[in-house]
């Protein structure tokens, strides 16, 4: 388990955020966050689908296709509306986010992400980290495998 206060995931954005109220004000808004920790959109969100993997007995989340009528892409599981409110709440009293703005134009975010990622190993971080979690993928194919399982069943 990280210490409390670790960094657990990077990502860059590149879009301008603003306050939406619907969001716990200590988080800005923009539409990758609002996927993240508003809406709840684990299909469309790999730090929401790592956070369920990891929390699925936790919290009690089923895994299913991100999208019912049109099953597919199971490693982008999605989660059932119920344990996507848990999941948000969750991360909402227990994540805090930060950002750093981007000085200039002329810095290359996706290379300000990676050297960060590959410095500082965030375990949530799946791609680009050299010291990858394998209970953090054993976890995630877990949740793949459940989805998968959900349209043969249903």
């Amino acid at each position: 388990m990280p210490r409390h206060g670790a960094i657990l995931d990077i990502a860059r954005r590149t879009q301008l955020c603003t306050h939406d109220s619907e969001i716990p004000k200590r988080f800005a808004t923009c539409a990758n966050v609002r996927t993240h920790f508003g809406e709840g959109k684990t299909g469309s969100a790999t730090v929401r689908r790592s956070f369920a993997a990891l929390l699925r007995e936790q919290l009690g989340l089923m895994a299913q296709p991100r999208n019912r009528a049109k099953p597919g892409y199971f490693a982008n599981f999605g989660i059932s509306e119920d344990g996507e409110v848990r999941l948000s709440e969750w991360m909402n009293r227990n994540l805090t986010l930060s950002t750093w703005p981007r000085p200039s134009e002329r810095i290359v975010l996706d290379s300000v992400e990676t050297l960060v990622i590959r410095e500082w190993c965030p375990p949530i971080n799946v791609a680009k980290n050299p010291r990858k979690d394998p209970r953090l993928s054993a976890a995630r194919k877990r949740m793949a495998t459940d989805a998968r399982a959900w349209v043969e069943v249903c």
